[in-house]
């Protein structure tokens, strides 16, 4: 799918009706990142849309969304067991999810892949940032 090279500036985070395609995926089902946010949302965050989006209506906790990865190994031997390809990288949606917690993770996705400090005092300063530019996106975003 190619998409414009225009970066609209009304738009908000995610493409228009993308938390619904989301929230109707069934167990192992996946759709990438850069096929849900917008354009003006991976020109801020890029090389992340490769990254796999699942849906999770029964989160362990009360989180929105969270970033994943396990060891390759790990995704193997999951893949094996289920049937089914498990990323070994992927942002997980919960029910309560939205566009600022999608963006969020986002830039969680980003900073592994750059080898960065995952560690919570490290990567949660730019996520917040980042949560609040997503925030702006979306009240000024025309849908």
């Amino acid at each position: 799918m190619r998409r414009s090279r225009n970066i609209k500036n009304n738009e908000g985070v995610l493409r228009p009706g993308a938390l619904n395609q989301i929230r109707q995926l069934k167990l192992l089902e996946f759709i990438l990142l850069g096929n849900v946010l917008s354009d003006r949302a991976l020109k801020a965050i890029p090389a992340i849309e490769h990254i796999p989006i699942l849906f999770n209506d029964h989160p362990h906790n009360l989180w929105r969304a969270r970033y994943r990865e396990f060891d390759d190994h790990e995704a193997e031997r999951l893949t094996k067991e289920i049937g089914r390809y498990v990323p070994p990288r992927c942002i997980e949606l919960g029910p309560h999810a939205d566009a600022v917690s999608v963006y969020h993770e986002a830039v969680h996705a980003r900073r592994a892949q750059l080898g960065r400090s995952m560690l919570p005092k490290d990567a949660e300063p730019s996520a917040l940032r980042a949560e609040r530019f997503a925030t702006t996106l979306e009240l000024n975003a025309t849908h």
